[in-house]
């Protein structure tokens, strides 16, 4: 089991909707079977992913080289048990 950390920032005109985001990312976390917990701001993401080290890091690579997010930052990269429910994503937001 792999985890990563990270956080990234949106650039404004690619500002998607939150739900929208959360349902692709639940189906491509489903068929990866890829877990976790996404926080987002008007401006900023924070994301935990787990799952088996391949798919993982697929996941991260793809939301790096996604153009609608900014500065990318792996903060911290972890193998030990899972922590969240299979096949899902949390998500909240917080306005500021």
């Amino acid at each position: 089991m792999e985890r990563l950390f990270f956080s990234s920032g949106l650039l404004a005109r690619f500002h998607p909707s939150l739900p929208a985001k959360r349902h692709r990312s639940i189906l491509n976390n489903s068929t990866n079977q890829l877990r976790g917990i996404l926080v987002a701001t008007e401006t900023r993401f924070l994301q935990v992913l787990e799952g088996a080290p391949e798919p993982t890091r697929s996941a991260y690579e793809r939301i790096a080289a996604d153009v609608r997010h900014d500065q990318v930052n792996l903060l911290t990269n972890e193998l030990e048990d899972a922590l969240f429910d299979s096949g899902e994503l949390a998500a909240g937001t917080h306005s500021v």
